[in-house]
């Protein structure tokens, strides 16, 4: 009897603890993809500040 309740507090366990991995490895994608995201935002707003700059310059001409 008390072999089978082990088994099944190990069980539990190892649920737990497979459940901590996902939500982390969740955690990390997000990171990973919030950080991707600002990165793109900031390379789009300096093209676009570049842009800006080659209309003045042309603007002046």
């Amino acid at each position: 009897m008390e072999a089978k309740e082990e088994e099944e507090e190990e069980e539990e366990e190892e649920e737990k603890e497979e459940e901590e991995i996902v939500v982390l490895v969740m955690m990390m994608m997000k990171s990973k993809t919030e950080k991707t995201m600002k990165e793109k935002k900031k390379k789009q707003e300096e093209e676009e500040e570049e842009e800006e700059e080659e209309e003045a310059k042309e603007e002046e001409k």
